[in-house]
């Protein structure tokens, strides 16, 4: 299978890391990105170039399991001479074949039996904690007592948890860096994921009485709200109507019994309906799930189940009726609808838990570190700066944050606009309070600007200067040249938490791959940054988007580059064991 621009660009970015680090790199790629090939190619090329590395693909649900290795099967078919399990779910446990995908639930007290093992690949890796002794750590701890050298690269949609923050920040923390992240718009518009389009519903639970505890809604609380009678029925009544012309509809709910509830209520308006959660037998599980792909189902109500490693590509409705105050599950559910399917346009969105305002659009979520914020703040989507909760626009790169509701479409629109973008309705601005928002709000789930195709502009040239403005930190400015027009970006390498990551980032894809290490180390001002730009990449030509306030540039694209792609020497596997 040929790889997809942005699968390449994952696999290069681990080669350029481990080539000027000793840490644990994160790949961030969308739900539906083809991480699976990623992981596949990658383990491929390794094994290929380097036949004594030993591997292993560690996961937690049995469905991975079996997806990464008929994945890496279909990418290289030799490989099914060299691969083992270890999973009680699947009755075998091989600990001798040099590439070996695991559960972690039945490996992670049996380390020393596996004998060295020179990288270790972690699927889903938002669901490694950084708080006590997990598996995770158990059992990366004690196959380093084997092998120091152990190499770790972790593979996830959501870089980030509620209890901690990122995954590479703070105390605890597996993972020390990310390597690679793409952009969820780019794969949207490249046409490979489907684009979600999204309603919020008319009538939603009143969550003043749920409690909180460790920053989410507490179980009980939440489901009591939730499945209450009228807003149940309003629920379905509202899911038939809007859906009428969807065929799958993947359903979130808020506990068992309100899965239960709420799929009586689709079989009681003649829908076909069946529910999963965790209780449900594994094999009437598959059954289920396998009437739901050959369309025998259409409403699919779960709990806490599906909302990772279910890959139906056909969803074209998601029903939202369970509000969480995690970005990372709110991702998670909304990337259940984003896989391509043929005659699939995109993917209906009914949020009836107020997810998408309390998260904001998917293009534009930036999670900051637990830990740092003490006081409410957002964040600047353009440029990462936090900003205070009253700004209309970002102090240092000028993004306008104010929206407004279009009453006919329910689109989400710039105060100023006078008329709707999308349908023509023209605003009455003194009728427009400020104070009350609509039952029946739309918000758009994938970013909170019109769409606009992006287009590459040819660098002529680059010019690198020192951008200033009182009382805050400074940023180096990057001018490229296109022609008669210019772009800029802002490079903040004096900022804290994600700006500064951001900066360190950029600095390591655009410095030169022969340069020396303490020349990748990313500068602690602008002014060394300046002055260390003679070693810098020139990209030939950038990707701009231009449906911002201000143009904002996606890709650099270094096409003149020739990379070299090293790996540590491979450790041999001590005899005996």
């Amino acid at each position: 299978m040929k790889l997809r621009d942005y699968q390449n660009e994952a696999i290069d970015s681990i080669y350029d890391y481990f080539r000027s680090n000793d840490g644990n790199p994160l790949i961030v790629i969308p739900t539906g990105g083809g991480k699976s090939v990623v992981q596949a190619e990658f383990v491929r090329g390794v094994i290929t170039q380097y036949p004594r590395q030993r591997m292993m693909l560690l996961t937690h649900v049995q469905e991975l399991l079996q997806q990464n290795g008929a994945e890496l099967i279909q990418q290289w078919p030799d490989a099914s001479l060299r691969l083992g399990y270890y999973s009680a779910g699947l009755k075998s446990r091989d600990t001798d074949s040099q590439i070996t995908i695991a559960g972690i639930q039945s490996v992670y007290k049996r380390a020393l039996e596996f004998g060295a093992i020179d990288l270790i690949w972690i699927d889903e890796a938002h669901l490694v904690p950084k708080k006590g002794f997990g598996m995770y750590l158990q059992f990366i701890n004690e196959l380093r007592e084997v092998n120091p050298r152990l190499k770790i690269i972790g593979m996830t949609a959501t870089p980030y948890r509620l209890d901690s923050g990122m995954l590479h920040r703070g105390v605890g923390s597996i993972f020390t860096d990310i390597c690679y992240d793409t952009d969820i718009l780019r794969l949207v518009r490249n046409g490979y994921l489907a684009p979600l389009t999204t309603r919020l519903g008319k009538k939603r639970a009143d969550l003043g009485g749920v409690k909180i505890r460790g920053g989410e809604y507490v179980p009980g609380d939440l489901e009591k709200a939730m499945n209450k009678d009228d807003v149940v029925v309003s629920a379905v009544t509202e899911t038939i109507d809007k859906c009428s012309d969807r065929k799958k509809w993947l359903v979130f709910c808020s506990g068992v019994k309100h899965a239960h509830h709420v799929r009586d209520e689709f079989r009681e308006r003649l829908i076909s309906s069946e529910t999963i959660t965790g209780e449900t037998p594994k094999g009437l599980r598959a059954v289920i799930i396998d009437r739901f792909k050959r369309g025998e189902i259409r409403a699919l109500t779960n709990i806490n189940v599906l909302t990772t490693g279910f890959n139906v590509p056909d969803i074209d409705a998601m029903i939202v009726l369970r509000p969480t105050k995690s970005t990372g599950l709110h991702v998670q559910m909304m990337g259940r609808g984003m896989r391509m399917a043929p005659g699939k346009e995109n993917c209906l969105v009914l949020d009836f838990a107020g997810n998408i305002l309390k998260h904001g659009p998917l293009a534009e979520i930036k999670v900051k570190n637990n830990h740092v914020v003490k006081s409410p703040q957002k964040e600047c989507p353009d440029c990462g700066l936090p900003c205070k909760l009253s700004a209309k626009e970002c102090p240092d790169c000028g993004y306008d944050f104010d929206r407004k509701e279009c009453p006919r479409c329910h689109a989400l629109v710039k105060k100023k606009e006078t008329a709707c973008p999308d349908c023509g309705y023209e605003f009455v601005i003194a009728q427009e309070p400020r104070h009350k928002a609509k039952a029946n709000i739309g918000a758009d789930v994938m970013t909170s600007t019109k769409a606009q195709f992006p287009g590459w502009a040819e660098v002529d040239k680059i010019r690198y200067t020192k951008h200033a403005k009182p009382g805050k930190p400074p940023s180096m400015r990057v001018i490229y040249y296109c022609g008669i027009t210019q772009y800029s970006e802002w490079i903040c390498f004096e900022h804290t938490g994600y700006p500064r990551d951001k900066a360190a980032g950029w600095w390591r894809r655009h410095s030169d791959s022969g340069v020396s290490r303490a020349e990748l180390k990313t500068p602690s001002t602008v002014d060394e940054a300046i002055e260390r730009s003679g070693n810098l990449q020139k990209p030939t030509k950038i990707l701009v988007d231009i449906a911002q306030k201000f143009p904002r540039i996606l890709r650099h694209d270094f096409s003149d580059i020739n990379r070299s792609l090293p790996f540590p020497p491979p450790l041999q596997k001590p005899a005996g064991t």
